[in-house]
């Protein structure tokens, strides 16, 4: 019951000088990352859900909250090492950081902290407790330059489509797309997207809501080696 006190703070708390704010309270990754889309205003990304800088944030300050982030399992840039990809923003998502004290873990999943114990859990689905959400300010883009999104296969180790028994919160969207280049630009257009995957059997797209992830699932009649994965590299502006 204590815990439970100290996990409900005012919702209009700011944390670290305004840089992080509350949004809600979900046991539902997509949830907590559309609380952050919410708060965005006209086509411009402005918050999102936090991952490095909150861990950090928090880590100081041991306030007892279990949080969310959008630090993943599938993001470490290779199986043996605490390397991992920042997943927080499309301005940022090139740039590897390092969690040292974090175990190695078979299982690929979206990563939620505790601040009292300065912890961070891989977060197996569902969850059924209610984590608190805190999103990260970003910095403005002007929204009357002209950007270009560059899009790569994604870096690090070959991916394959996870087992049907393993799964972690993870938010897709499908569309029709005729070539991968359709795909992408649907990606492009989509403020809440991060990268996509697109079969070059079947012609199918599958667009990677707020954080980079595994397909969920073997998809029936689809081979994995049909599946291609693309993330953003890079934001440039003209």
């Amino acid at each position: 019951l204590a815990e439970e006190r100290t996990n409900k703070p005012d919702r209009k708390i700011e944390l670290d000088g305004g840089r992080f704010r509350f949004a809600g309270r979900t046991g539902n990754f997509c949830e907590a990352n559309e609380l952050c889309a919410k708060m965005n205003e006209g086509i411009t990304p402005v918050y999102v859900l936090p991952g490095q800088r909150l861990v950090d944030y928090m880590s100081r300050k041991g306030e007892g909250h279990f949080y969310w982030t959008s630090i993943n399992n599938f993001l470490r840039t290779s199986d043996n090492s605490n390397e991992w990809w920042e997943s927080g923003s499309k301005h940022g998502s090139i740039f590897p950081f390092r969690l040292a004290s974090l175990p190695l873990a078979s299982k690929r999943s979206v990563i939620y902290g505790h601040a009292k114990s300065r912890s961070l859990h891989l977060a197996q689905a569902p969850i059924k407790a209610k984590l608190d959400v805190y999103c990260e300010r970003l910095v403005d883009v002007e929204t009357n330059e002209q950007n270009t999104f560059q899009y790569r296969a994604a870096p690090g180790r070959r991916e394959t489509l996870p087992t049907p028994g393993e799964s972690f919160p993870c938010c897709f969207q499908d569309q029709n797309s005729k070539t991968v280049l359709h795909c992408l630009f649907k990606c492009t257009i989509n403020v809440r997207c991060r990268g996509a995957y697109y079969n070059v059997k079947d012609r199918s797209c599958r667009l990677v809501f707020y954080v980079d992830a595994l397909l969920p699932q073997n998809i029936p009649g689809s081979d994995e080696i049909h599946w291609g994965r693309y993330t953003l590299a890079e934001l440039s502006s003209s």
